[in-house]
């Protein structure tokens, strides 16, 4: 595995994306009360965001069992999460007055970013076969286990004193996952034999 290009650009990928998900959901309460919004509608935003964040894994897992285009999905949710964050950029920090709005808005980033687990993991089996699947999943959750860690730690900072840097730091962390899927090669090396 440590060989495998495209498994370690998908350790990248994943790793940025999820722990982008795990952190925002971590602080997603302190982050939303810099920008004056209450704790009931920081509630929200996380109902929303999970709420829809299942409905696009269940949308795009099924696009995935139907057409085998891993690739094609990974950037769909790489791409579609980036494009969603910029947006959150603005309309987050227009404040509780804009609240709806944001509420769109993070219920599509969600829907976007949380099908990378299903089609990372997915991915991460055809890109590694013959070796377990425990075991290609398993070293990829651990990355961005600690990742999302280290992220949680410095955006807990970031988000009280300087909110908008919180969110550009996810920006950051997205782009980043952008840019490696970019250069990750379909190797479907299970389904081809």
């Amino acid at each position: 595995m440590v060989r495998n290009k495209n498994y370690l650009l998908l350790v990248v990928v994943f790793s940025c994306l999820f722990g982008v998900y795990s952190c925002l959901g971590a602080i997603i309460d302190n982050l939303a009360s810099s920008y004056g919004y209450s704790s009931k509608q920081a509630s929200v935003f996380g109902a929303v965001f999970i709420v829809s964040g299942v409905v696009g894994a269940f949308v795009i897992s099924s696009f995935l069992d139907k057409y085998n285009a891993y690739l094609k999905a990974l950037r769909i949710v790489c791409f579609g999460s980036l494009i969603f964050g910029v947006i959150m950029r603005f309309t987050i920090p227009l404040g509780p007055d804009y609240f709806v709005f944001a509420c769109i808005n993070i219920g599509l980033a969600g829907f976007f970013i949380v099908p990378i687990m299903p089609v990372s993991f997915s991915f991460a089996v055809e890109l590694t076969f013959p070796v377990s699947e425990a075991i290609s999943n398993g070293t990829m959750g651990l990355v961005s286990q600690v990742l999302g860690v280290l992220e949680t730690i410095v955006a807990t900072k970031l988000a009280d004193q300087d909110p908008d840097s919180c969110i550009y730091m996810f920006l950051i962390m997205i782009a980043i996952g952008c840019v490696a899927s970019i250069f990750i090669k379909e190797d479907l090396r299970r389904i081809n034999i």
